[in-house]
């Protein structure tokens, strides 16, 4: 019994003396031991946790505006003074940061593109440098100023820009912001491109107007950035003009103040592979990608089998088409259309191209579901789209995308069961504008030059015409309209010729409407443009008579 009281006894002694150890070896902080003790029991070394990490991208790669930031753990606040940015090849600056929790952004304007240094001052988020890529598009417009009330015009911008042209097939990022504390119903930017040497106001292609539609009289307030992309449809002076369009609410008119108005380069147009347009074709089908554009180039006139221009998974396909230093002739060598444009795909038919179809084809030499746009003096000929069922369009058949036709380009000689020239159907729309025409064309069912059905629609800008077209066995020689009240017609420009014009002009039909022929539920209208939008003066009907408008002004001669 002594010796186990002993043993005990002795233990306590080594007890103790361990404890008067630790306390001089931690400062004679004998508490301190204790709380170190307790915790070591409780499996835990009382240790600080572990910093938050994070992670740091920029926003675009192609013109980076911010640098984002991911946190591993919720963090309540964070100042442009916690970070700090080091430049290595590239350069920025910084603007505030603004987020919560796990997400944060930092507004950046690149200096120079290139590789920058991150890091974040900031106690419990990790220490060290992180780098980052940033990345600057070619600026080409950059204005601050304060439209008025109505459509505004920024001009003069050539002069400032004098040297920097675009390449066919670029593609930009049209940025705006505004601040603002007025009652607004509609905003409106429309970006145009002008074309050398005649200097004619394009809107660049496939370039959609940024739109805002707001409550009426709702008061907006602060900041609001849009984008909107648009590819150019030429070598030029990018951007001469920008139009505002601002409609005001019931209570006041708009005063706008713009912070940033911005043209950013973001990707140039690829040059497809292949001697001949046949290769180039085909290696397109294989190596297309989404928001890219494309050149195609025939070098001598040749004949190719039907092509379908559609990509599944990929949109935002532009492909430009163009002849060399000549007109190329393209034939089609089996029937079929030549191109079928897919949702998601513009096809720009450019300088020095013929489209020439088949005299015993089946379908419409283009058809399009996604977008066509046909300029310069490109033409669309030949094709007879009879087979042995009932046929729509003979040049081209708009079967719920969209077609535009403008300067010198044509659509002329082409034969189908409606819409020789052009059949416009389920909500597609087709534009005609500047001198294009469409001629000697025929189709015995409706429609000799264009057909527009079931809530389609066609407008007529500019100096457009439509002349020498026939629908031997119906109505409508020149424009035929049928089937719904959404299906319409627009003339704010342009001539369709009737039947008391010259024989190698008039429009003619077998059962009426030499000119046009509408339908009772269709609608058609002539007037004006502001910008894009449209004001109507008044209506058109089913007429034998040529119809020319101009300026707003109805003639019937």
């Amino acid at each position: 019994m002594n010796k186990i009281i002993q043993a005990g006894g002795n233990a306590l002694l080594l007890t103790a003396a361990l404890a008067v150890f630790a306390a001089c070896s931690l400062g004679g902080d004998l508490e301190a031991w204790r709380v170190k003790a307790k915790g070591e029991e409780n499996g835990t070394d009382n240790q600080q946790p572990p910093a938050t990490s994070y992670t740091v991208t920029p926003d675009s790669t192609t013109g980076t505006t911010a640098l984002n930031f991911s946190f591993s753990a919720y963090v309540s606040s964070l100042y442009a003074s916690d970070i700090s940015i080091a430049s290595g090849t590239g350069s920025v600056t910084k603007g505030t940061p603004s987020g919560s929790g796990t997400s944060w952004m930092l507004p950046v304007t690149v200096n120079t593109a290139g590789t920058i240094h991150v890091s974040i001052n900031k106690s419990g988020i990790e220490s060290g440098t992180k780098t980052v890529t940033v990345y600057k598009g070619d600026i080409v417009i950059l204005l601050n100023s304060n439209p008025p009330y109505g459509w505004q015009y920024f001009e003069g911008i050539e002069e400032a820009y004098t040297g920097t042209k675009t390449n066919i097939g670029d593609m930009f990022t049209f940025t705006y912001s505004f601040k603002s504390n007025v009652f607004i119903d509609k905003l409106q930017v429309v970006l145009i491109d002008c074309d050398e040497p005649d200097y004619v106001w394009k809107t660049l292609s496939n370039y959609v107007p940024v739109s805002v539609n707001i409550q009426p009289n709702t008061v907006i307030t602060g900041s609001i950035s849009i984008t909107a992309t648009g590819t150019a449809a030429s070598a030029s002076f990018l951007a001469n003009r920008l139009v505002i369009e601002t409609t005001a609410g019931t209570s006041s008119q708009p005063t706008l103040t713009f912070t940033a108005i911005s043209l950013v380069k973001t990707k140039s147009a690829i040059t497809a592979v292949g001697s001949t347009l046949a290769a180039q074709l085909s290696w397109l089908k294989n190596n297309a990608a989404s928001n890219s554009s494309y050149i195609l180039t025939a070098n001598a006139s040749e004949s190719i089998v039907p092509q379908d221009l559609s990509w599944s998974g990929k949109d935002n396909i532009t492909v430009f088409l163009q002849g060399d230093y000549t007109t190329r002739t393209i034939s089609l060598s089996a029937q079929g259309s030549m191109f079928t444009v897919g949702s998601g795909v513009t096809l720009i038919l450019d300088n020095n191209i013929t489209l020439q179809g088949r005299s015993n084809n089946t379908q419409a030499l283009v058809t399009v579901d996604g977008t066509l746009e046909m300029k310069g003096n490109t033409k669309i000929t030949g094709n007879t789209a009879t087979g042995s069922s009932f046929t729509y369009g003979g040049g081209v058949y708009v079967y719920g995308g969209s077609f535009t036709i403008r300067d010198n380009a044509s659509i002329s000689g082409n034969s189908a069961s409606s819409g020789g020239g052009v059949y416009v159907y389920s909500s597609g729309s087709f534009i005609m504008r500047d001198n294009a025409s469409i001629s000697d064309n025929t189709a015995p069912n409706g429609g000799g030059g264009v057909a527009v059905i079931s809530s389609g629609s066609f407008t007529m800008r500019d100096n457009a015409s439509i002349s020498g077209n026939s629908a031997s066995g119906n109505n409508g020689g020149g424009v035929y309209l049928f089937s719904s009240s959404t299906t319409i017609f627009r003339m704010a420009g342009g001539i369709v010729y009737g039947s008391s014009a010259s024989s190698t002009l008039r429009n003619t039909a077998g059962s009426g409407g030499a000119a046009l022929y509408k339908d009772e539920s269709a609608t058609a209208e002539y007037g004006v443009y502001s910008g894009e939008t449209f004001y109507r003066s008044g209506t058109l009907s089913t007429s034998e008579d040529t119809i020319r408008v101009q300026n707003g002004n109805l003639y019937n001669n």
